[in-house]
């Protein structure tokens, strides 16, 4: 059993076995961190699409603020108008 190929072998295999070992516990951490980032991923989304939401309420309610700013502005040049007249 001292034949130096059969040592070889034995050597290589078990070098080879490390490799494998060493590559399956660096799968299984890039796998963890795969999830975590699509966990992160998708708590971006959530956010983001939360965050859009607060946007178009907050556009609708600054459309309705301009409609009623340009109202105002009509019927305060009206009531100058009025009182300009009654003026005269």
């Amino acid at each position: 059993m001292n034949d130096p190929a059969y040592i070889e072998i034995l050597n290589t295999n078990k070098k080879l076995r490390k490799e494998l070992k060493d590559e399956i516990t660096e799968s299984k951490l890039k796998n963890k961190m795969l999830k975590l980032l699509s966990r992160e991923l998708e708590n971006c989304y959530k956010i983001l699409s939360h965050q859009d939401s607060i946007i178009l309420a907050h556009e609708d309610k600054i459309a309705s603020l301009k409609s009623e700013i340009k109202s105002l502005k009509q019927h305060f040049h009206k009531v100058l108008q009025d009182l300009r007249h009654k003026a005269n």
